[in-house]
């Protein structure tokens, strides 16, 4: 989405729908008990509910909120991709579009024209209640800089969170390369083994740098094949 916006100079906008996971109905029967601190109405009855909506935390709120939002979207004359079923969109005869991108409960929109973004809000707020932005700052942990037909992605906030669980500190020597240029997979074999717990995390972590840092794509790959190795220890 974000290719096709800097491609294409399409406007990025952000919204959010509040409380997305307990506006869809439930298709079948799901009870609740009565949470504590609050008395039934009829101290006699069960305190036990049957849900007429999804709550988070449901194994199902997920998929009945897209559900639910497909069917709406749909219905307002959006189509929805063959590759992507999280991406839907809309062509005018004109040729103006705007592309609605969902992440489980998140939303990035890129159009070519501002009445189109303005159109798809009018929509929602017949349905949910949506709280709007005017550019997409971030999405999904990505700071986004938009200057005219260019994008700057970056991650400073997860970067740091990294350096901060690998226990790198303001005070750490700098490295100005991903990795040494002596590496050797035969000494890493002969190293002491690391903790799989942090060294999974670790790497986790990397593997999520990687969506605005190629630069460090060789790094993590020998990284990610070092833990092969440890699974078997």
């Amino acid at each position: 989405l974000l290719a096709l916006a800097a491609q294409q100079g399409m406007q990025l906008y952000g919204l959010d729908i509040f409380g997305a996971f307990i506006t869809a109905e439930i298709d079948e029967p799901v009870y609740v008990q009565l949470p504590k601190g609050l008395d039934p109405s009829n101290p006699d009855a069960q305190p036990i509910w049957r849900l007429r909506r999804t709550l988070y935390g449901l194994n199902r709120a997920p998929k009945a909120f897209y559900d639910q939002l497909t069917e709406f979207l749909l219905s307002k004359g959006y189509s929805r991709s063959v590759n992507d079923p999280c991406l839907f969109f809309k062509i005018n005869p004109s040729g103006e579009r705007i592309y609605f991108c969902i992440h489980v409960d998140d939303f990035a929109i890129a159009a070519s024209h501002s009445t189109l973004i303005q159109e798809l809000c009018d929509h929602l707020k017949t349905k949910y209640t949506i709280t709007e932005s005017d550019n997409l700052e971030s999405f999904l942990g990505i700071h986004i800089v938009q200057e005219d037909s260019k994008l700057y992605l970056s991650q400073p906030g997860h970067v740091a969170k990294c350096a901060q669980e690998a226990g790198i500190t303001p005070t750490t020597k700098p490295s100005y390369i991903p990795m040494s240029p002596t590496f050797n997979d035969a000494e890493q074999e002969q190293s002491p083994p690391a903790d799989r717990g942090k060294y999974a995390t670790l790497l986790g972590m990397l593997i999520f740098i990687l969506r605005t840092r190629p630069d460090v794509a060789y790094a993590v790959n020998r990284l990610a094949t070092r833990a092969l190795s440890l699974i078997h220890i």
